[in-house]
């Protein structure tokens, strides 16, 4: 991992509530790793004065041993681990859907917005490297007027339909073993993953129990019929409610993060 996603990751860990043992451990892993370094500095200048050279060999081995195992159970590891979740981030009505039967999207667009609110969807982008996107989904958005949102992340195209795939730029379509090809790019990713819907790949990664967060704003409308939030039936999992904001035109988001097991 890269010294700038070590710091990421750390960042983020501290602020969203980390384990502060693991925390305080880390600290003292460093600190050793740091005392380790001197005695490494000590060793070399007792050579440098020809003090015996067997006795040298041996404190250079022990600590170059020492650091590497520091550097190893790093718990910045385990924090890699923790922080490279795929994220949900979707609209819904109240009465839990996505789309129209259409999958018109205007009810959510049009919604009135006077102070131009993003609902902390550029801070969400800035966390995360890739998305996943259900082929309708992605047809949707295509169709819309409106800018690609996803400008410089990889985008992981889940469809059947192999007539649509085009050569893009950070676009790659996958059209079989959906859960195992995505539960690797979770385990090779950098950062986080978001999922941006739809309702079909969005139930079979909850079926699979791939999803680690979501992000899910309401919008007060009642639609009666449309693509539900959830088209699968999954396995009974429990959700804590991590952050819930009402913004100034109504819209209500929750931010819900999957209990360990």
């Amino acid at each position: 991992m890269k010294c700038k996603d070590r710091l990421f990751y750390l960042k983020n860990y501290v602020q969203n509530g980390g384990n502060y043992m693991q925390i305080v451990a880390m600290i003292i892993i460093y600190l050793f790793s740091f005392y380790q370094i001197l005695k490494l500095r000590i060793v070399f200048q007792a050579c440098q004065f020809r003090i015996h050279y067997l006795l040298c060999f041996f404190l250079y081995t022990e600590v170059v041993f020492s650091i590497s195992c520091c550097i190893t159970i790093s718990p910045l590891s385990v924090i890699k681990l923790d922080y490279e979740k795929i994220r949900l981030f979707i609209t819904s009505s109240i009465d839990g859907y996505i789309a129209t039967p259409d999958g018109d999207l205007d009810w959510f667009i049009d919604y009135p917005n006077p102070e131009r609110l993003d609902y902390g969807f550029q801070k969400f982008l800035s966390e995360i490297d890739s998305v996943i996107l259900g082929g309708q989904a992605y047809r949707s958005l295509k169709y819309m007027d409106v800018v690609w949102p996803y400008k410089g992340k990889t985008t992981y195209i889940i469809s059947r339909n192999l007539d649509e795939r085009k050569n893009e730029d950070n676009i790659i379509y996958i059209t079989d073993d959906v859960v195992n090809k995505v539960a690797a790019i979770k385990e090779d990713n950098g950062r986080d993953i978001a999922l941006a819907g739809g309702s079909e790949i969005t139930g079979l990664l909850l079926k699979a129990n791939l999803v680690d967060e979501m992000v899910i704003t309401t919008v007060p409308v009642l639609l009666g019929d449309g693509i539900p939030l959830f088209s699968q039936l999954f396995k009974t999992s429990e959700w804590s409610i991590i952050e819930s904001t009402l913004c100034e035109n109504g819209l209500l988001q929750a931010i819900y993060r999957k209990k360990d097991v």
